[in-house]
């Protein structure tokens, strides 16, 4: 069968799976009696299956034998992840050790190794890599790091699938929601503005902040990865705000 038929095989199989409900009591993701709270919750997990549908297409259907998740958080969306890939082996890690022990009892997964500077190299490599609300905090210099990490972190075929803030998020930014204070957004809206990507830090909380990156900037990055294809570039793809990145590890594919 073509990858499309065997994808939506998998697809159709997915959503007549009972998805998990139970939310941990530490998830700041799920915010307790409030209307089409859950509803959003789960669809924002959804919302990243379909994603990942889309390249699994694109890059024919690749064996997805193990995957790692990071930052699982409290399994938003880890529990789509186990119910498309029911077979494969799951990794996941978080800073917040009350969510990343929710997420290892809940969801069959197992523990990734601890690199928040993403210093360490890979202790091995993934078919699938989600990462979801990750680089969006972080300032240039780990932003790199971090994608850098994850590309050497994907099998031969592998998938790497990464959101970041782009437009959307930078018109939200100045004209819906601050997400944090304009008078602190003002310098990295001026990064932004010049050369695609801006970051501020947040005031109470050390080496993590806000970042936002153009596509072009973002596509020059990817650029330099020569091991690397460019299967898409969704704007406000993840949850209708973050944008998302797929890479596939494509070795000699430039010749």
């Amino acid at each position: 069968m073509s990858a499309i038929e065997t994808v939506t095989a998998k697809y159709v199989r997915y959503k007549e799976t009972q998805i998990s409900d139970a939310i941990s009591p530490h998830d700041d993701m799920f915010v307790p009696n409030v209307e089409g709270n859950f509803a959003h919750y789960m669809s924002v997990g959804r919302s990243a299956i379909d994603i990942i549908v889309s390249a699994l297409i694109v890059a024919g259907d690749p064996h997805v034998n193990n995957i790692l998740d990071l930052p699982c958080g409290g399994g938003r969306v880890t529990r789509h992840l186990r119910a498309f890939f029911p077979n494969a082996t799951l990794y996941v890690s978080d800073l917040a050790k009350e969510k990343e022990k929710f997420v290892l009892q809940s969801f069959g997964a197992n523990q990734a190794e601890e690199n928040p500077n993403f210093l360490i190299p890979p202790p091995r490599t993934y078919d699938l890599i989600f990462v979801g609300s990750l680089v969006t905090h972080f300032d240039e210099p780990r932003f790199r790091r971090a994608i850098n990490w994850f590309v050497d972190s994907l099998s031969p075929k592998g998938l790497l699938v990464l959101t970041t803030h782009g437009r959307r998020h930078n018109y939200m930014q100045n004209k819906v929601t601050n997400y944090i204070a304009p008078v602190l957004w003002r310098n990295a809206q001026k990064g932004y503005d010049q050369t695609g990507f801006g970051y501020v830090e947040y005031p109470d909380i050390p080496n993590y902040g806000l970042s936002a990156s153009s596509p072009s900037w973002i596509a020059k990055v990817i650029e330099g990865f020569t091991a690397t294809r460019l299967l898409a570039f969704h704007e406000a793809a993840w949850d209708h705000h973050q944008d998302v990145v797929v890479l596939q590890r494509s070795d000699g594919w430039l010749g």
